[in-house]
């Protein structure tokens, strides 16, 4: 997901700098290829194949489709990104952050260890 990343973050960068009406306008040009990006890099899904076939997959994508027919491919990548883990990764850190705050050093041995054990168990 790192190139995914990479092309969110080139974006955003480029929204920052557009603060003039011309800027605005090249910023605006510029954007219809994101969806093409976005969709050749949910398909490919491997540094190799994205390495090697990306810059000219979206570039072909971008000539011959529109951006309402990358949807579906848009779709189904994001169903392959493991959400729900991330989300209770970051739940119990955050949690485990603020009671560590109000808890003493044994308190907080005490309450990952809970949580480890409860993950552990089958549900």
């Amino acid at each position: 997901m790192k190139w995914l990343t990479r092309i969110w973050i080139e974006r955003d960068l480029a929204a920052k700098k557009a603060e003039n009406g011309s800027d605005v306008l090249k910023d605006l040009c510029a954007e219809p290829s994101f969806a093409f990006k976005e969709a050749a890099i949910m398909y490919l899904n491997h540094d190799i194949k994205l390495r090697l076939f990306y810059p000219f997959l979206w570039r072909w994508w971008a000539f011959r489709y529109t951006e309402s027919q990358m949807l579906p491919i848009i779709v189904e990548g994001k169903k392959k990104v493991p959400l729900e883990a991330h989300y209770t990764t970051i739940i119990f850190s955050k949690d485990m952050r603020t009671d560590a705050m109000k808890m003493t050093k044994a308190e907080v041995g005490q309450y990952q260890a809970a949580l480890l054990s409860e993950m552990k168990l089958p549900s």
